[in-house]
């Protein structure tokens, strides 16, 4: 539980980062980079990015973050 804490960033979870090692783009198979409060991943091959929604990144393909803003 104490993880769990740890990891609030006001009232959303953030990813934790060595979850980029196991994870790609899905548009490219290229390596993710997260941002400074680890809230979006952005592909260092195709430049896609991806949102992360309490600490789960959303790797959908067709959808873009500012897609939903």
């Amino acid at each position: 539980m104490n993880d769990v804490k740890n990891q609030m960033n006001g009232n959303k979870l953030t990813m934790n980062p060595s979850l980029l090692y196991w994870i790609c783009c899905p548009r490219c198979n290229g390596t993710l980079r997260a941002s400074d409060h680890n809230d979006i991943l952005v592909c260092n091959n195709c430049g896609a990015d991806y949102q992360v929604v309490y600490g789960v990144p959303i790797l959908l393909a067709n959808v873009s973050v500012w897609e939903k803003l």
